[in-house]
Order: structure tokens, then sequence, then C-alpha cells
């Protein structure tokens, strides 16, 4: 009962504590990820609560999340939701941009097939990501390409909405969110997400 109020409270890190309510993988996935909570994501898109749950809930009905636990279980949401759903599509979208052919080659379908049956207590041994992958390569890279820090790869996003013409706000929501986001009071991501949400539903009902 008490998880299923916390859309009420006005800090979204413990308004996506909601989440842990529903029983499926969409509702575990964005318990992780989820920018919004469902009754924001409701309120943004003008739809009801009940709505945008049982959307989520049909989406869980095709990523059906087996038996897992602990690490294993994280990488199959990580794999499932985020690589193919995000991931994924942003490195096509930009490599077709410039016009280029991207290649994953960790994504070999036997490469994964292999990944996957290597038992967690040996994949998530040691604390240092990715170590099995590390030690496979120590021999034909130098020291300071595999013992160096995680480097990200991150698009000035934060930049474009800014400066593009095409992000401003329109909405009265959008306004708000926007005032937030030069306020540094909110990520870029958050504005980003309802300014796409605002523009599909306005399209869509254009087209209509």
């Amino acid at each position: 009962m008490i998880l299923s109020r916390l859309h009420y409270f006005p800090d979204q890190r413990v308004k996506k504590l909601s989440y842990a309510v529903m029983h499926h993988s969409s509702g575990e996935y964005l318990l992780m990820r989820g920018i919004y909570d469902v009754q924001s994501i409701a309120n943004l898109l003008g739809a009801s609560y009940d709505q945008v749950s049982s959307v989520l809930s049909q989406i869980s009905t095709h990523y059906a999340c087996p038996l897992l636990h602990n690490e294993d279980r994280i990488s199959w949401f990580e794999t499932n939701y985020y690589m193919q759903n995000q991931l994924l599509k942003d490195a096509d979208c930009m490599g077709m941009w410039h016009g280029l052919e991207i290649r994953m080659p960790f994504l070999d379908k036997e490469w994964m097939m292999m990944s996957a049956m290597i038992n967690a207590s040996l994949k998530f041994k040691e604390k240092k990501p990715k170590h099995l992958l590390v030690k496979a390569f120590m021999k034909e890279l130098p020291e300071e390409i595999w013992n160096r820090k995680k480097q990200g790869f991150t698009f000035p996003f934060e930049g474009w909405l800014k400066e593009n013409e095409y992000t401003q706000p329109v909405t009265q929501e959008e306004k708000r969110l926007y005032r937030s986001f030069q306020k540094k009071q909110i990520n870029w991501s958050r504005y980003w997400c309802a300014l796409m949400m605002n523009r599909y539903t306005m399209e869509h009902k254009a087209a209509a």
C-alpha cells in the first residue's frame, strides 16, 4: 500500500520506487533505469494511470524475464531492455546519420551464448569490471588500455537542447521542465523524454 502511494512524493527518486509494486519485468527494469514514474508519464501524455500500467504490462509479456538471480538477472535486463531498445538504437541512428556501418563484434550470436553459459560466480568473482575480458587481452593490448578507468561515450545533448530552436518548450509542462533544466535542477534526459512524448502525441493527434 505504501509503495503504491510513493508517486505523490515530490522527489522523483522516491516516486520511482513505486515501480516496486509491479510484479513484471517492465516494472522491475524501470525501478532501476526509469526516468519518470507511471503517474508522471500519464500526466505528460494526458493518459490515465491505468492506461500506462496496462501498456507496461503488455510489454512485459514480450520480455518475460527467466528465473535468474542477482547479477545474472541485472545482465538480462540490461541486454534485453537497455541495450536492444536504447544503446543499439542510438548507435544505429548516429551511424547511419554519418553513413557509417557500425559493427558490434561482442554481440556475435555464438559469443553471446557462450558468455551466458559462464557461471555468475566466475563472471562476477572480482570487483574489476569485465575482468575475464581484460585477462583475455592482456598480452595483446598495452596496460594503459586495459588498466585505465572506464570511459563512457556520450553525446552533447545538454548543449543541443539549449541551443536548438526545435527543442524549445511549447506546452506549460514543457516550460516548467525547461526552467528546471536551465537551472540544473533536473537532468537533460528528463526534459528530453517529456519533449519526445509530447511531440509524438501532438503529431499523432494532427495525423488523426
